[in-house]
């Protein structure tokens, strides 16, 4: 690689990793925002909140990978531009083309660092996130049961707490569980909720048939019902598009249309899972002529025209995912569209400049 290749590379390296904490720094100030006010009611204790913050980075990192490369091109690029640097190499001879072709090098290369995170990491993660906040929810939700009131739990469990008091032990609790076709009925003096699971003391057993007949009972000091294991388990059966890679979520799409059953939603999460890491190789094109067009721009200006484009392709992205949610588009078609209208853009401003 010539000089000239390392130079623009370590211009852009340097404007990236600014970029990266910038876009990383607000998506998880927006998250953040979601977490503030259970945060400090003591709702929700700040180490689940950071836990639960570090699982999202690989999700957050594919959103902004994108918005660092556009950052970085129209920060390192306008200073080249500024400093005449640009210029020298056009009137030394060489072509425009040849100039681009280290940012799209790095484009791509930044293409392929994001569709990591979105393959590999990604998925992972979310399903971690996702068992942990229903873990957590669940359990305060059953430390904070009233008395005298029916609770429904996982799969086909509901409790019945007939009094509690202060220090969180329960008295009279029912537990009904319907399993293969039987009804098991325990009745506890008392018991107690720790970590999702409930905890029973002198316990009172029954098994009824599904006509109603009692087919045994049986007493014992304790029994244990591990609610916030089977709450997990139970959602682990249905992952959603955004935890699984693309490879998982093609096989569940086709098992499905073996079925004659249309999954137009996860179809178009699957393209957009190749599409959104592309976005760094179309944010070169669009970026690369706004950054040498002729326009000397300070890092503010910079900053406000990465903002811009950023949200335009983010709300053309989310309007063409609705369309294909909704099968007003090919999922092909919405996942591919928001790439395509940029990059066109980006053609012609190129075109402009090089005429310039």
């Amino acid at each position: 690689m010539k000089i000239l290749d390392w130079k623009i590379f370590s211009e852009l390296t340097g404007a990236f990793a600014i970029g990266m904490v910038a876009a990383l720094t607000l998506l998880a100030g927006d998250y953040l925002l979601t977490y503030n006010d259970m945060l400090f009611s003591s709702r929700v204790p700040a180490p689940v909140v950071l836990q639960l913050l570090l699982l999202k980075l690989p999700a957050y990192a594919v959103m902004a990978i994108p918005m660092a490369v556009l950052l970085a091109l129209l920060l390192a690029l306008a200073r080249m531009s500024r400093d005449s640097e640009i210029a020298a190499m056009r009137a030394s001879g060489l072509p425009l083309m040849r100039i681009m072709l280290p940012c799209l090098t790095f484009g791509i290369l930044a293409s392929g660092l994001s569709f990591c995170f979105q393959e590999y990491a990604a998925p992972q993660a979310n399903a971690r996130s996702r068992q942990i906040e229903i873990g957590y929810f669940l359990s305060r939700a059953l430390e904070t049961v009233k008395s005298d009131r029916f609770v429904k739990g996982p799969r086909d469990t509901t409790l019945r707490v007939g009094e509690l008091n202060s220090g969180g032990e329960s008295h009279e609790i029912q537990v009904i569980r319907e399993v293969d076709e039987k009804c098991d009925w325990a009745v506890a003096a008392r018991g107690r909720f720790n970590a999702g699971e409930l905890i029973l003391r002198d316990v009172a057993r029954f098994q009824f048939a599904e006509n109603g007949e009692l087919r045994e009972s049986m007493r014992s000091d304790a029994l244990t019902f591990d609610i916030g294991r089977e709450s997990k388990n139970q959602l682990r059966l249905t992952p959603t598009p955004f935890e699984l890679d693309q490879r998982e979520l093609k096989a569940q799409i086709e098992h499905w249309k073996q079925a004659n059953v249309s999954l137009p939603q996860k179809e178009t999460e699957l393209y957009f899972k190749f599409s959104l890491p592309c976005a760094s190789a179309v944010f070169v094109m669009l970026g690369f002529p706004l950054s040498i067009g002729g326009v000397r721009r300070e890092a503010l200006g910079a900053v406000l025209i990465c903002a811009g484009l950023v949200l335009a392709y983010y709300l053309l992205m989310t309007t063409c995912k609705g369309a294909g949610y909704h099968e007003l588009l090919d999922p092909r078609l919405a996942a591919w569209l928001p790439n395509a209208i940029l990059g066109a853009a980006g053609m012609v401003l190129l075109q402009k400049v090089a005429r310039s």
